[in-house]
């Protein structure tokens, strides 16, 4: 597993990009995860963690935009990691997957303060941009400048 220097997030955060952290005890996946984040240009990986509890620390160093996360994993499964994460960074966009069916995973996940669920089979290019686009989008001004709605 290879890190940058926490330095190197400030870095990719002033050049307008998002930064992802990527969590999952396989590492055919996370370098799949990998290629589909760097695959955006404005997008970038700071850092990778195989389990739960070095997740939470590699968050807390690098304050990723985003964290794409496993449930299932060792030392510290992926809804108590994202519980601890949402503890400390508010604003951090959480995507759990699992390979598991079971709709109990989906509600823990949430319950925990994920922001989105994904079965991994269903993890692809096009629902990861689907889930930035809706966490990161905002709504365009109205003629007096004002966000639409409401």
């Amino acid at each position: 597993m290879v890190n940058p220097e926490p330095e190197l997030y400030g870095l990719i955060n002033k050049a307008g990009g998002l930064t992802f952290l990527v969590v999952d005890d396989y590492g055919t996946f996370r370098n799949i995860l990998r290629q589909m984040v760097e695959s955006h240009s404005h997008w970038s990986v700071v850092a990778e963690a195989p389990n739960g509890l070095e997740a939470v620390q590699l968050a807390l160093m690098y304050h990723p935009n985003v964290v794409l996360m496993d449930v299932v994993m060792p030392m510290m499964n992926g809804i108590e990691a994202a519980k601890r994460i949402k503890q400390n960074l508010l604003d951090v966009c959480v995507i759990m997957f699992s390979a598991h069916h079971e709709e109990e995973f989906q509600h823990r996940s949430l319950q925990a303060g994920a922001d989105y669920f994904i079965l991994k089979e269903e993890m692809n290019e096009t629902s990861l941009e689907r889930f930035i686009r809706a966490r990161y989008a905002t709504p365009p001004p109205n003629v007096n400048g004002s966000a639409l709605g409401g």
